[in-house]
């Protein structure tokens, strides 16, 4: 793409005058990028450094767990079973460097290319070119990729590196490589905003652009607060910054910035002090945080319930209308007593206790079904459902659903009744 913007063309021009990569620089890459490995194939090990093959005079187990030393070129290999004759192995390679007033990134890929009976041969190309100005703006030059379903760095090497179109997947070009150079030059405004040498598992792309555009990133790593600016990175905001400088204030460190940002939300809806160093900087995060979400969980489910209460009420005439002439029925056997839940708002309080659905399941609408309650004492031991089409038990369900050791007496106390039953339904 032809440069258009004025930065756009000033980049171009230094691009062009960018010194190439050194002996030092390649030699490196080639020697910190790739493990020295063999493969043990079938009866003889293959060093991949030189190319040379050699029959082993220990076993296997030990091989892959000492390693061996080739004969050949005497290198420590680190020995795996496989009956490869070729290997080819990608790395990413990054330069970091200062240029003009800009902050570079040179990301490079390192290319080891090996067979049986021939030495390692090696390549190092440059893919992307990552120019950021003090303030925080980026500039991107990249080659172009070969079209592949399943590889997006398939580089094409031919093409040239230049100024492109911003691309649908930026996380592509923003490269954080394993293996970094270092020998590193930082421009001025990074080490005066903070930056140390260390990334804190951000990209370097990503944390200089962070430092160089947003205040808060400054103030996070210059107070160690590390895990903070890993999570501003990918929220892009934090939005209980008063309670933030809470905790630099008191020298407390964050150290799951996720958790602790969930922590003051709910402090939040439970309308606590969130510039009180005693909510917001807890001794034991996770305790605190588990305390929290209860007592939240608490307060949904009691409004969740009083919502119910006020949905009940509409359906309490329509019931009383349909069962009322079964609402004095009830029956006992000295220790379980039955009696028939004779409002909507006692299925609520059902459902609630037994942790089954029978409020949730709208039971209380169903035409031909008559629901009871088993207690012994104030206990609710099982809820029990009797189909007023045929008099049949349905079902009998006790905590969640579970039958309990009364099942079988409670079912044959209410079979017992079954003719009580049959008589209301003919008054």
């Amino acid at each position: 793409m032809k440069p258009k913007t004025k930065l756009q063309k000033q980049v171009a021009g230094l691009s062009a005058k960018l010194p190439a990569l050194t002996d030092k620089q390649r030699t490196w890459a080639v020697e910190h990028c790739f493990e020295q490995r063999g493969f043990l194939r079938k009866k003889s090990i293959w060093c991949t450094e030189c190319g040379h093959t050699w029959k082993p005079t220990v076993g296997p187990l030990l091989l892959q767990f000492t390693g061996a030393v080739c004969p050949h070129c005497g290198k420590q290999l680190k020995i795996e079973s496989g009956r490869k004759r070729k290997d080819d192995i990608q790395q990413y390679y990054t330069i970091i460097i200062t240029f003009k007033g800009f902050q570079v990134l040179r990301h490079y890929v390192a290319r080891k290319t090996c067979s049986v009976g021939y030495p390692a041969s090696y390549e190092v190309n440059e893919a992307v070119q990552n120019w950021i100005t003090p303030e925080g703006k980026e500039v991107l030059m990249y080659r172009s990729t070969k079209m592949s379903f399943f590889y997006i760095d398939l580089w094409d090497w031919g093409s040239p590196l230049e100024i492109r179109n911003q691309p649908a997947n930026k996380m592509k070009y923003d490269i954080f490589a394993e293996y970094i150079y270092p020998v590193r030059r930082y421009i001025p405004s990074l080490t005066r905003n903070g930056f140390k040498g260390h990334f804190h598992g951000i990209s370097p792309l990503g944390l200089f652009k962070l430092l160089l555009s947003n205040s808060m990133a400054e103030t996070l790593i210059k107070a160690k607060q590390y895990s903070l600016l890993k999570y501003l990175h990918g929220h892009a905001d934090i939005n209980c910054w008063p309670s933030v400088k809470i905790c630099i204030r008191n020298n407390y460190i964050i150290k799951d910035a996720s958790m602790w940002v969930d922590y003051i939300t709910m402090l939040s809806h439970l309308g606590k002090d969130l510039r009180n160093a005693k909510y917001v900087c807890p001794d034991n995060l996770k305790d605190a945080h588990d305390r929290i979400m209860e007592k939240e969980r608490q307060i949904e489910a009691k409004k969740k319930i009083e919502q119910q209460r006020k949905e009940a009420a509409k359906y309490e005439e329509g019931y009383k209308k349909s069962k009322v002439k079964f609402f004095d029925l009830e029956f006992s056997d000295g220790l379980i007593h039955i009696a028939v839940l004779s409002s909507v708002q006692e299925f609520l309080e059902e459902g609630a206790m037994m942790h089954h659905c029978v409020y949730g399941g709208k039971y209380y609408a169903r035409e031909n079904a008559l629901i009871l309650s088993a207690r012994i004492g104030e206990k609710r031991i099982e809820t029990v459902e009797i189909n007023l089409k045929t008099l049949d038990v349905v079902q009998s369900r006790g905590v969640c659903n579970k039958s309990t050791e009364y099942h079988d007496r409670i079912v044959g106390l209410v079979k017992k009744n079954i003719g009580v039953i049959r008589q209301r339904m003919t008054v």
